[in-house]
């Protein structure tokens, strides 16, 4: 970095605006972080900007952003960005957590205070070998201050740490089928509709007329089935750490699951046989005809009171 005239600012930034402020980050405009005369750090991190004017008037999207690569970025908004990343960019925080972790600089359970604590640690490692004329990102720096597996704020932990598991996963799968009915099938359904409510044995062709019917009637109404399954796991995780590098670890933990199906849609085969023998031509006749032979069975089998004189 040069700063011939000793302000604080790399003279590539003098006159051309400066590095970027959190304004200028994907999600985070208006987090109210001044450009201020703070001093600099090397940041080196790709970011989304917008589009000027010219860039849309010329067809770039109104609300889109370009990616560019700010080399520097003010020390004030570095130590706002992982507050403001977690706030509006939850993804992008946990990836910053999860270089912390895995580079030992905070234990798993840490609380959001001291997540805050070793950014702001990260973030002063950055500044100082910036001004010192090395380029060191914050990212880069938790790499170096992590002190290996099991590291905390104020060096490598040493003993037996315990967190809580609690995972929840849920999987919903969609089936649709069609079951076409048989030969056999088609034809003990007319049948046994066509007794009933004809008074008669459909014929062949009745038959294979239905069962053409009633294969597209089942084809337009499939069944779907929605099953909904559900695994919970709860417990404890346990590692044991000696200067900084896990030793043993263990696992206490209670998987359930349970498993939800619901069906919709199909056919009543049943009815739809019984319908469309109503629908025959001799089924209005035989209607009436059974209706007179039920009024004249029940007329004779009424006692009939004979008086005398």
């Amino acid at each position: 970095m040069v700063d011939n005239n000793r302000n604080g600012i790399p003279d590539e930034f003098e006159g051309s605006g400066g590095p970027p402020s959190l304004a200028d980050y994907t999600g985070l405009a208006g987090a109210g972080v001044g450009r201020g005369e703070d001093p600099v750090l090397y940041w080196n991190v790709p970011v989304g900007v917008p589009f000027s004017l010219a860039e849309i008037d010329a067809g770039a999207p109104a609300n889109g952003r370009k990616p560019q690569t700010f080399k520097y970025l003010r020390v004030a908004d570095a130590n706002a960005y992982l507050y403001s990343t977690a706030k509006n960019d939850p993804q992008a925080y946990n990836s910053v957590v999860s270089l912390m972790v895995q580079s030992g600089m905070i234990p798993p359970d840490a609380s959001g205070l001291d997540i805050q604590r070793a950014w702001g640690r990260a973030v002063a490692a950055s500044a100082d070998a910036s001004a010192a004329g090395t380029e060191l990102s914050p990212f880069d720096a938790i790499g170096l201050l992590g002190g290996g597996a099991g590291a905390g704020d104020s060096g490598p932990r040493n003993g037996t740490f315990n967190s809580a598991i609690n995972n929840t996963s849920t999987d919903t799968n969609t089936r649709r089928q069609v079951d076409l009915s048989s030969a056999s099938e088609a034809r003990a359904f007319l049948l046994a509709a066509a007794e009933r409510e004809l008074g008669r044995a459909a014929t062949a062709d009745e038959i294979a007329a239905f069962r053409r019917a009633l294969n597209a009637e089942e084809r337009a109404n499939p069944e779907t089935t929605v099953t909904k399954s559900t695994s919970k796991e709860t417990g404890t995780a346990s590692s044991t750490y000696v200067d900084g590098i896990e030793t043993a670890s263990s696992r206490n933990t209670n998987s359930t699951s349970s498993s939800d199906a619901t069906s919709t849609g199909g056919m009543d085969r049943g009815q739809y046989a019984l319908d469309y023998a109503r629908s025959a031509d001799d089924y209005a006749e035989y209607t009436v005809a059974t209706k007179y032979m039920d009024t004249l069975f029940a007329a004779l089998q009424s006692p009939v009171d004979v008086g005398t004189n």
